[in-house]
């Protein structure tokens, strides 16, 4: 090629495997080679007998520049579809705009729509961040989700294993009997944590459930919540009744940090249990307050969530009256309830006060009037949760 004058700028398209003399050699004279291609380097060299990116070569980089001394011919290569070379005799600087620049950043693959801090992306970004989540902040993700099946009197439904990271679960269940049975016959559901390398229960706990008869209008509704162990659990259902039961079970993860260790709560009533007054243990809560009239020799019940611990009861009774307190619990074994404290309370102006243990299994509280007549019977109960 011909030298232009001190001053022109020019360009060159250069070939994939032919050497094309980009400059004659001038004595004395700077050259400022400009790579204008968004992802090809340029290869350049003082003969013409070179590859690519070859030995005694120099490399421009894409929007990238050089400058050199151009007293001798200098040579240069590029691979097909590269941009023309930019030359400025004499020498000089160059730079890529910014458009160049973020163009090159999305061609070569840098940016993608969920990476890029822009008030367009900024949606994106925090579904990335939902979906895949974060130490302690995910949304909860699903573990299984076992839904509208049949277990038959005394069968088992086996669920697992599932692959746990996270470090804490959130279970929905629901049991109805599909016809009538037994009453205060237990669902037992079990969860039994283990290492998948070693295949070593690190965790396990079961809950005694009583399922909703087939006459009530809607299944017995619970949520269990609690740390998970190791990075594996297995599920089993445990039909105890004596008729066929419609099971749900939905388990989620999550990194939500629960202050209890294992722990259900019912969300609705068992028809098999008579609510006198007051309604469910309130979720979350652990204050129960009653004060039902009660008839001569009928009970007040109050169906309790599941806790582990220490429990205090204070309870006031007419004066003149007789009366008893009683915890039940349901039996796995016996299916049926099974007395866990019972105690008769004094008249006034004694204020009845005692303490037991809470058995993790779905639980009911009764106040009997052992009187001959109605009257009030008033009691707290205080329920450590462990």
């Amino acid at each position: 090629m011909t030298t232009p004058p001190l001053g022109d700028f020019i360009s060159v398209q250069l070939n994939a495997s032919t050497p094309v003399p980009v400059i004659n050699g001038v004595p004395g004279m700077q050259v400022t080679f400009a790579n204008q291609d968004l992802t090809n380097t340029v290869t350049v060299a003082r003969r013409n007998n070179f590859t690519q990116a070859g030995s005694n070569t120099a490399t421009i980089p894409p929007l990238g520049s050089i400058t050199v001394d151009a007293s001798k011919t200098i040579w240069g290569l590029a691979p097909a579809g590269t941009l023309p070379l930019l030359i400025f005799p004499g020498g000089g600087n160059w730079a890529p705009s910014p458009a160049q620049v973020a163009a090159q950043i999305n061609a070569l693959g840098l940016a993608k729509e969920s990476t890029q801090l822009t008030q367009t992306t900024g949606a994106t970004i925090a579904t990335d961040v939902s979906n895949s989540g974060v130490p302690l902040l995910p949304k909860s993700a699903v573990v299984v989700n076992d839904s509208a099946q049949t277990i038959n009197a005394g069968a088992t439904r086996s669920l697992g294993p599932f692959t746990l990271n996270r470090i804490s679960y959130e279970i929905f269940c629901q049991f109805k009997e599909n016809a009538a049975g037994t009453a205060a016959a237990p669902i037992t559901v079990s969860l039994v944590f283990s290492d998948s390398t070693t295949g070593q229960t690190v965790d396990q706990c079961s809950f005694n459930i009583i399922p909703a008869s087939n006459a009530s209008a809607t299944p017995h509704q619970v949520i269990i919540t609690g740390p998970t162990g190791g990075d594996t659990v297995n599920i089993t259902i445990k039909n105890g009744d004596t008729q066929a039961i419609t099971s749900t079970l939905v388990m989620l993860q999550s990194s939500r940090i629960f202050t209890h260790d294992h722990k259900f709560l019912s969300l609705n009533t068992p028809t098999y249990i008579t609510i006198s007054t007051g309604g469910n243990d309130p979720i979350g809560g652990m204050l129960i307050d009653t004060a039902p009239n009660v008839g001569a020799g009928a009970t007040a019940q109050r169906i309790m969530s599941c806790y582990n611990g220490q429990a205090w009861f204070a309870a006031n009774i007419p004066v003149g009256g007789a009366a008893s307190f009683f915890v039940q619990h349901v039996d796995p074994i016996a299916n049926n309830f099974q007395i866990a404290f019972n105690v008769v309370m004094n008249a006034p102006p004694t204020r009845n006060t005692f303490q037991f243990t809470m058995p993790r299994s779905q639980c009911v509280m009764n106040l009997q009037n052992n009187a001959a007549g109605a009257g009030i019977l008033s009691a707290e109960v205080l329920v450590q949760d462990n």
